[in-house]
């Protein structure tokens, strides 16, 4: 699925080319392998049992980052589950409207990822954090965006699945927060602001300079579809925050 890929060249790790064999191969975690991002080609992926979320956190290196809490946003006491040693987590929400986890640690950008059980349930892939060093989160920001970061503000993705990725050509959406954007992006994976979705499998629309506090996107499909989306959620100040949007 494109949100794979497209959160590897966020997170500067790049997508596979046929003739690189240097990517990592994108498989489930072997108790002898400490190096894996997971499968987002298995055909029956585990996605836990109902009622819970299972995901995946790893570095920019694709290694599996070992027993570091993933938490669900303001939940007292905090409902937290750590990654086990293959870097996998499951939790069960307290709230699926939305769900919204994130993970980080010192020296790493902290990530946030929204979810519906029906946006879960529709992508039918576990979650992944990639979870970047700051600093290199920071310069991707001003290199893909021309964009200096600004402390204190947030980056948010719409990540759009589709069972054809051709319907996601033309899609628009919109986010009520303070912002920059919407960017979109062409199949070399350059940034555009304004217009819309311009190929097939790129559904990722983006937002930089985000404010801290409630925010909610609005996705435009294409005639004959509808769209799940995740209603409020939290923008987070210095992290980035994707949001899944299910389209059918």
């Amino acid at each position: 699925m494109h949100r794979l890929c497209f959160l590897a060249v966020l997170l500067l790790i790049g997508c596979p080319d046929d003739d690189d064999d240097s990517f990592t191969s994108i498989e489930e975690p072997d108790d002898d392998d400490d190096d894996f991002v997971p499968d987002d080609d298995d055909d029956t992926p585990d996605l836990g049992p109902d009622g819970f979320l299972r995901g995946y956190v790893v570095d920019t290196d694709s290694a599996p980052r070992v027993e570091l809490p993933v938490t669900e946003l303001d939940t007292e006491p905090p409902n937290a589950a750590s990654t086990d040693g293959d870097g996998v987590f499951l939790l069960q929400p307290e709230s699926w409207e939305p769900a919204q986890l994130w993970a980080g640690g010192e020296g790493f950008m902290e990530i946030g990822i929204v979810v519906t059980e029906e946006t879960y349930l529709g992508v039918g892939q576990p979650l992944l954090f990639e979870t970047p060093e700051r600093e290199a989160a920071i310069e991707f920001i001003d290199e893909v965006f021309d964009y200096e970061w600004v402390p204190e503000t947030g980056f948010v993705v719409a990540l759009i699945d589709t069972p054809n990725p051709e319907d996601q050509v033309g899609m628009t959406a919109t986010l009520d927060a303070p912002s920059i954007g919407p960017y979109y992006f062409d199949d070399e994976g350059s940034a555009i602001l304004g217009g819309s979705i311009p190929v097939a499998d790129s559904g990722a629309i983006a937002w930089v300079g985000v404010g801290h506090g409630p925010a909610s996107i609005e996705v435009t499909p294409n005639p004959g579809m509808t769209c799940t989306v995740p209603a409020v959620f939290q923008a987070l100040g210095d992290a980035f925050v994707y949001v899944h949007v299910f389209c059918q």
